[in-house]
Parts: C-alpha cells; sequence; structure tokens
C-alpha cells in the first residue's frame, strides 16, 4: 500500500493534467491508475484487513479462553476443601470447634476465588460484547468498503476502455452481489452484528444508496452500449445528485462512519471488561499472603500446645 499509493496518485494527477491540456494520453494514464487499484491496492487493503483481524481474533481468544481460569479455579476449590478437611480433623483432635487462623486462611483462599471467578465473567462478557457488535460488524464493514471500491474501479476501467469487453461489468455484478443488501451480503451482515444506533442508521443509509448505484448502473450499461460517451461520462463521473460518483461518496462516507461507531463501540466494551480486572493481581497476591500467614498462625497454635 505505501508503494503503490504514490504510484496510483502520480498516474491519477497525470491524467487530470492531460485531460486539461486535451490529450487523449489521459486516458491511459487513469486506466493504468484503475488498474493499480484493482490489482495491487485492493487486494493489499485486503491482506492487511485479514491479517489484522487474524490478530484481534488471537488476542480475543486468550484474553478470554477457559483453560488456565478453570485450572486456577479448581486449585482454589481444592485449596479450601483442603483446610475445610483439615480443620475438621484438628476439632476431632483437639475439640475446638474454631481454628481461627485456618478460618482466616479459608475466607482468603474462598475471596479469592470469589474474585477470579466474578472477574473474569464479567470480562468475558464485556470482551466478548466488543467482539461481536464492535469488531466483527466493523470488519465486515471494512470489506464492505472493499467490495464497493471494487465495484466502482470496474465502472470507471468500463468507462474508460470503451472495448466492449463484459468482464468490467461481470465483476461488478460479482462485487454487487458481495456487498449487498440482500440476503447473506455484507451490508445485511454488518446489519445484523452492528448494535450501534448511529451506525445502524448509517448502514442502512449505505444500503438504500447502493441499490441506488445498482439502477444508475444500469443506465450507465445502456449509454455504453449506445455509445452515448458524452452522456455515459457525466453519470460515471459528475458530481451532481443521483450520479456514480455521488452515490459512491455517499456509501463510502455512511460506511467510513459506521466503522468508526463500531469501533467506539469496541473501545468501550473493552475498556470495561479490562477494568474488570483493575486491582485483581494485587488482591490475589496479598489474599495469597494472608492465606499462608492464617496457615501459619493456626498450625503454630496448635504446635504450641505441645511445647
Amino acid at each position: 500500500l505505501s508503494s503503490g499509493l504514490p504510484q496510483y496518485t502520480a498516474e491519477v494527477a497525470n491524467a487530470e493534467l492531460y485531460n486539461s491540456l486535451g490529450y487523449l494520453a489521459g486516458s491511459s494514464s487513469m486506466q493504468v491508475a484503475a488498474e493499480e487499484m484493482q490489482l495491487t491496492l485492493l487486494p493489499a487493503a485486503h491482506a492487511v484487513y485479514t491479517e489484522e483481524n487474524t490478530q484481534l481474533t488471537a488476542t480475543s481468544a486468550q484474553a478470554t479462553g477457559l483453560p488456565l481460569v478453570v485450572l486456577t479455579l479448581v486449585i482454589g476449590v481444592v485449596l479450601l476443601l483442603v483446610l475445610f478437611r483439615v480443620q475438621r480433623w484438628l476439632t476431632r483432635r483437639t475439640h475446638r470447634i474454631i481454628n481461627w487462623g485456618l478460618l482466616l486462611a479459608s475466607a482468603a483462599t474462598a475471596g479469592s476465588v470469589l474474585w477470579l471467578a466474578a472477574s473474569f465473567a464479567v470480562a468475558r462478557v464485556d470482551l466478548g460484547r466488543a467482539l461481536q457488535h464492535g469488531s466483527q460488524p466493523a470488519a465486515t464493514l471494512a470489506e464492505a468498503g472493499i467490495a464497493a471500491q471494487r465495484a466502482r474501479g470496474d465502472e470507471i476501467g468500463n468507462l474508460i476502455s470503451h472495448s466492449g469487453d463484459t468482464a468490467f461489468q461481470a465483476d461488478f455484478h460479482a462485487a454487487q452481489a458481495q456487498l449487498g443488501p440482500g440476503r447473506g451480503s455484507l451490508l445485511t451482515s454488518a446489519l445484523d452484528q452492528s448494535r450501534s444506533g448511529t451506525g445502524t442508521t448509517r448502514i442502512q443509509a449505505a444500503a438504500r444508496e447502493a441499490t441506488s448505484w445498482y439502477a444508475v448502473n444500469g443506465k450507465v450499461r445502456d449509454l455504453d452500449t449506445e455509445n452515448a460517451t458524452a452522456a455515459e461520462t457525466q453519470l460515471v463521473t459528475g458530481t451532481g445528485p443521483g450520479t456514480v460518483a455521488t452515490l459512491f461518496g455517499q456509501i463510502d462516507a455512511n460506511l467510513t462512519a459506521a466503522i468508526a461507531d463500531d469501533e467506539a463501540t469496541f473501545r468501550s466494551s473493552a475498556a470495561t471488561g479490562r477494568d474488570a480486572f483493575t486491582g485483581l493481581e494485587a488482591g490475589i497476591i496479598v489474599l495469597a499472603l494472608v492465606m499462608v500467614a492464617g496457615c501459619a498462625w493456626g498450625i503454630s497454635r496448635r504446635l504450641a500446645e505441645y511445647r
């Protein structure tokens, strides 16, 4: 992306310069730029998205994984059982109902187990919400943005080439089916995943604009068949209401805003999940020391009776 964007920008600038001077070379430069976008930049963007999403999934699995926490809780419960059995044995041997040291150790152990279980349960719920209603819809919308850029590139490529090749239109329809709206499409999936009020509104607006875009693309295709180049160019690149460029700009803006809303949802829920562990490490260490001290005190009291 870093190496391809300057080349893409340079080709677009050359096209604008040549077009302003009335040279046909402008079309060639724009076609090179369109190919750079389709063949290099969009695949690279998708690769970056895939890699980042994989890393996020792995990190999230580590943060919400059960094995280590379950093992720790099992050890805590076993310690409680051991302390309980020891106190029962001492009660039978010494006829003293309460050993205050071991009781303190048992309370510290129970507190550690409950604190750890509660913190992990709260954090797991919040992190799950961050993924399900934050990062997942944002990732889906990122793919939707790539699909929209791909479809837009097909329109530009078809306008430039005027070769009668149907490959651009076929790829546009493939991108359209992927983008949606419609069952199984990216926009519909993102709408199902998102729980942000403004984000949902943005996705719905993008879906409506995409439907309008596809209808205008049908008109573009008819103009292309009729060789009405001037009208086709105006409909594809014009900035007035109802043109492809305007509709695509609105879709892109709504997708970007919806991604920002979902990212805010992710950050908020993830921060709440992180805060559930606040003080846990230091607290467990202190309670462990209290448990050791209680055990030492309780046993020393009994041993002192034999001196």
